[in-house]
């Protein structure tokens, strides 16, 4: 085989692979939007334990409004004071409901155990509403309820 062959034969196989590699990355994530919203929460609760405001930035919908119609920066910042106030944060997911049956919004009830020591001290309700943006659940509309985000920033 001359040079000028093999030369073809490596471009066909860089080719290749980077269409296969193309493919895999740009493929639909294969969890059902339940799991990906569990993932989301997931990553936000895990977040916030570590007060770092990245999840919340991924996951939070630019057209996001609260109940009090605060967007996502109003949100990230009351997430700030939150996290100054509390060195420690720690969380536990009691309940997490994703309801719906449309394809790109989906309602979630979701209870949390709060506390800033290693014992529970308060417990938190959010209805929170994702929709699918750039195949990302983000949060849409969250009412904070009972949450304890809520009540300790007024």
């Amino acid at each position: 085989m001359n040079v000028l062959a093999r030369r073809d034969v490596q471009i066909a196989i860089f080719v290749v692979v980077g269409v296969i590699g193309l493919i895999w990355v740009l493929r639909p994530d294969p969890r059902s939007p339940e799991e990906r919203i569990r993932a989301a929460i997931e990553a936000m609760v895990e977040g916030a334990e570590n007060h770092d405001l990245d999840p919340f930035r991924d996951y939070l919908s630019e057209q996001l409004k609260d109940q009090s119609g605060l967007g996502k920066q109003d949100v990230l910042n009351r997430l700030r004071v939150l996290f100054l106030r509390h060195p420690s944060i720690h969380l536990q997911i009691l309940s997490l409901e994703v309801s719906g049956s449309s394809n790109q919004v989906k309602n979630v009830f979701l209870e949390l155990l709060m506390s800033s020591t290693s014992f529970p001290q308060d417990k938190g309700n959010y209805d929170i509403v994702f929709r699918l943006e750039d195949d990302t659940w983000r949060v849409f509309s969250l009412d904070w309820g009972s949450g304890y985000g809520q009540e300790s920033l007024r």
